[in-house]
């Protein structure tokens, strides 16, 4: 739901859209069912191919635009302020959890900071949990961002702020949470049957402030 208002909201799905609701009454309806109010967008991997399945949505603070993960692992902000459609997100980044193989890691959470400044994003094929700038993102995703990479250290220092390691999660549902101040991170691990005395832990992150001149993200 929007984060200001109550009458509207956005969907995602196996489709790759990103969709707007109006519940208030006023929205379109057709044979006594809502109609979507407008596609924000459609998502398209490094290729500019069709994404298959956009897994997560998370909209920011001022309710001006949204972050989604995808099963192609990118990590997408989309306007959705006002009434025209966007042909292409404002930022994104690509590869964000890595590849396993020949294929990329899906990124299946993503959620925004309070004041909208970082992304937290996770994903079931990794024990991470990662911290992004969204400034850097927006500002710089036409470039070097966009290329398909691997690694904990394929990105910017300056776009992955850091890394949130142990956080084994084997389902899609697994997220994580901003403390208010956005100081903390906290994150669940999954259990794994195969494994005896195996417990979930909830654990706690301090995130580092953030530094310049290093040519790796900060990891705790």
């Amino acid at each position: 739901f929007h984060t200001l208002g109550q009458e509207i909201c956005w969907s995602c799905s196996y489709d790759g859209s990103i969709r707007q609701w109006d519940i208030s009454g006023r929205g379109k309806t057709q044979f006594q069912k809502l109609v979507c109010q407008k596609v924000i967008g459609k998502c398209k991997n490094v290729k500019g191919q069709r994404t298959q399945i956009v897994s997560n949505l998370s909209v920011h603070p001022n309710g001006r635009k949204i972050v989604v993960g995808t099963s192609c692992g990118s990590i997408q902000i989309w306007s959705c302020f006002g009434s025209s459609v966007s042909t292409r997100p404002l930022g994104a980044v690509y590869s964000a959890h890595g590849s396993g193989g020949t294929t990329t890691k899906p990124v299946t959470f993503v959620t925004f900071v309070g004041d909208g400044s970082k992304i937290a994003s996770r994903s079931d094929s990794d024990d991470t949990v990662r911290i992004w700038n969204v400034e850097k993102m927006e500002k710089e995703s036409g470039g070097s961002f966009n290329r398909k990479r691997g690694g904990d250290s394929g990105h910017s220092p300056s776009l992955l702020l850091a890394i949130c390691k142990d956080l084994p999660a084997l389902n899609e549902s697994a997220n994580c949470a901003f403390s208010p101040d956005a100081t903390v991170v906290c994150a669940g691990t999954s259990v794994n049957p195969r494994e005896p005395n195996c417990c979930g832990k909830l654990k706690f992150y301090r995130l580092p402030k953030e530094t310049k001149g290093s040519n790796k993200p900060n990891k705790e």
